[in-house]
C-alpha cells in the first residue's frame, strides 16, 4: 500500500498488513523454537498485533523476560503505553498462579511482562524452559 499524507484528521493516512518474527529477547537462553508467528495490522500510529511463540526448551534465568520484534516501535510516551493479553499460555504464570501484564516497552519493539503485583516477570518464574504464548493487543506507534 501506499500512503498520502493529509492534514485532515479524518483522512486515512496510512494501512498496512503484514508478519513479523517475535523472539525471546531476555529471561531465556539456549532457546529452541517449535513456532515464531507473529502479524500485524497498522492504522495510522495505531498497530494492531496477534503473535504465537512455542519453544521445545530454554534456560531460564533470572533476567526480565522481555519478548521482542514487535514490527513497529512504540511511541516514547508514557501515557500511550499499549497493552496486550494472553489468549493462551502454557507454563507461563506468576508465583500466585496469575496471568502475567503484558505491556508495550516505550521507544522500542519490545513487549514488558510484569507480574500481577508490579514487579517483572523473570524467565525463572516460568515453570519450565518449554512455554507456549499466544498474545494479542494494541500500542501506538510514531
Amino acid at each position: 500500500g501506499t500512503s498520502h499524507y493529509s492534514a485532515d484528521a479524518n483522512t486515512l493516512d496510512d494501512y498496512e498488513e503484514g508478519t513479523f518474527t517475535p523472539t525471546i529477547q531476555s529471561g531465556m537462553t539456549s532457546i529452541t523454537y517449535n513456532t515464531q508467528a507473529g502479524f500485524y495490522t497498522k492504522i495510522g500510529n495505531v498497530v494492531n498485533v496477534t503473535l504465537y511463540i512455542r519453544t521445545d526448551s530454554g534456560t531460564r534465568d533470572s533476567n526480565s523476560f522481555i519478548l521482542d520484534g514487535l514490527p513497529f516501535d512504540s511511541v516514547d510516551t508514557a501515557n500511550k503505553i499499549g497493552g496486550f493479553f494472553a489468549t493462551y499460555t502454557s507454563d507461563v504464570d506468576d508465583d500466585d498462579s496469575s496471568s502475567p501484564m503484558f505491556t508495550s516497552k516505550q521507544n522500542t519493539n519490545d513487549i514488558d511482562i510484569f507480574k500481577s503485583d508490579g514487579a517483572r516477570f523473570e524467565g525463572n518464574d516460568l515453570d519450565s524452559g518449554g512455554i507456549e504464548l499466544r498474545i494479542s493487543g494494541t500500542y501506538f506507534t510514531a
